[in-house]
């Protein structure tokens, strides 16, 4: 999973870069045609984890891709961002980063559900760290944890989601690199 966020990060400073110098409002439609390109790439990638392009739907797809975190898309954020002058490159890829994962582990977990159902199978869930010294103390906890599908993992801080990304609390999402392991 590495690796994916490497290339959010990549493709996230060339946007920002091929976009720094324009107008505000060509730099916001780029950006945005550019990061939802990147979203809907880790929509599909989701889906295809676990199932195949059967399970697509557009309608899902658009909630998942402009889900409301405190208010807000990750659309509105970039916007905000841009119109205050206070996005950079970092914040940029901070931005996309978490809400790619987030689409993500959406995707996988909402395709696991449907399989689940059309074969009647009860499937299980692990959560997976990076297992490395930047995964925060919430995510170690639930490190191996295996449960029902439609079980939440629930931190010591109160916190609880059906996937990584899928927290109540926001500043469990940010930055999040965990996964699940679906079986």
């Amino acid at each position: 999973m590495n690796e994916i966020y490497d290339e959010l990060n990549r493709m996230a400073k060339v946007i920002y870069e091929e976009s720094e110098n324009l107008p505000n409002d060509e730099k916001k439609k780029k950006i945005e045609e550019d990061v939802l390109d990147l979203l809907v790439e880790m929509y599909l990638a989701g889906v295809y984890r676990i199932g195949d392009d059967t399970y697509i739907n557009l309608e899902e797809m658009n909630e998942i891709i402009y889900f409301y975190v405190e208010g807000k898309t990750w659309a509105d954020r970039i916007r905000e961002r841009i119109d205050d002058g206070t996005l950079d490159a970092l914040t940029l890829a901070v931005i996309v980063e978490t809400d790619g994962h987030r689409v993500f582990e959406t995707s996988y977990f909402q395709t696991a559900q449907k399989v689940q159902v059309r074969t009647g199978k009860q499937l299980y869930k692990t959560w997976v760290t990076m297992d490395d010294l930047l995964v925060r103390p919430t995510h170690s906890f639930l490190e191996g944890d295996v449960v029902p599908l439609e079980t939440y993992f629930e931190t010591y801080d109160g916190d609880r989601a059906l996937y990584p990304g899928g927290f109540e609390k926001a500043e469990n999402c940010i930055n999040c690199r965990c996964t699940l392991l679906i079986k």
